[in-house]
């Protein structure tokens, strides 16, 4: 059966510590990193935009020995009104070995995985899914802190649309991380509880999420968000002196989290992104069942 990669919830916690661990292990052998990929090509269909995601997919791929090619929604026949599933079954059948799909439909990854022969990775999909974020989240915080087990997450921003919060809210149980949550109402999913600023300053971690100000028109005041919401040195005075600081991005400067903060000693948010090439180094690995996954 191909293995494809849509969620971490379809994963054992002992598969995720082993992609974490084999993640770790790419981090510290970044200068003789095994050929995992050799001979192998792997598409890469981003039809939203994307710089980290794609650009660390790509550089995982060319570091392990892979070729990529880049398809967007632009220069593809689905301007052409071509459905998502031929377009899929096209790079199949040209001879792609895997692909890595980002797509604004919730479900994309979910739906037509199961159709393809190849391996199928979410680069990101609609509101639900960013598995690959979550995971390197993971890795960030199992690094900072050794364990997982028992951590403190602090998620603020705008929750309500935000793939990469949906990813690790789900995730969040299997580890035992309690995760509070902070956000003005109309960003925040009616299931889930809001907290407080004093709630979050006794969080491990603070993770910072970009509002879709295409989304805010007539729903808050910029004013109002940034001085509620936003992360300034005044407010990170009250957290804990090893708290970390975290983002997905991109950042809106000034609005989530100001320019200084995202400097700070204390943030991990380019970190995130180094690490971000090494957990999808362990994905690639898991799905052509090469290292520990071939025992």
């Amino acid at each position: 059966m191909v293995k494809s990669f849509v969620t971490l919830t379809d994963l054992s916690a002992s598969s995720i510590d082993t992609l974490l661990d084999r993640a770790q292990f790419f981090l510290s052998h970044h200068h003789e990193l095994p050929p995992i990929l050799k001979n192998k090509i792997i598409a890469l269909l981003f039809f939203e935009p994307s710089t980290r995601t794609r650009v660390s997919f790509e550089m995982a791929t060319l570091k392990l020995g892979g070729k990529v090619i880049n398809l967007n929604h632009d220069q593809s026949s689905l301007t052409k009104q071509e459905s998502l599933e031929d377009t899929l079954k096209t790079i199949q059948a040209i001879g792609a070995d895997a692909m890595v799909l980002r797509h604004k439909d919730d479900a994309a990854s979910e739906k037509w995985a199961p159709e393809l022969k190849i391996p199928l990775i979410n680069g990101g999909a609609g509101k639900k899914e960013h598995p690959s974020q979550c995971l390197l989240d993971l890795l960030t915080l199992k690094q900072e802190f050794k364990e997982l087990n028992g951590l403190h997450i602090g998620i603020i921003g705008d929750i309500k649309h935000s793939r990469v919060a949906s990813s690790f809210i789900q995730i969040a149980d299997r580890f035992k991380i309690k995760v509070s949550l902070l956000a003005p109402e109309d960003f925040l999913p009616s299931a889930y509880k809001n907290s407080s600023w004093s709630d979050l300053y006794q969080c491990d971690a603070i993770m910072c999420l970009r509002y879709q100000l295409e989304r805010m028109e007539g729903v808050i005041e910029l004013k109002n968000l940034i001085d509620d919401y936003c992360l300034t040195k005044d407010r990170f005075k009250h957290f804990k002196s090893n708290t970390i600081i975290m983002h997905p991005a991109p950042i809106n400067h000034g609005i989530e989290i100001t320019t200084e903060m995202v400097h700070h000693p204390q943030s991990r948010i380019f970190k995130q992104m180094e690490l971000g090439v090494f957990a999808r180094m362990s994905i690639f690995e898991y799905l052509f069942n090469q290292g520990p996954w071939n025992e």
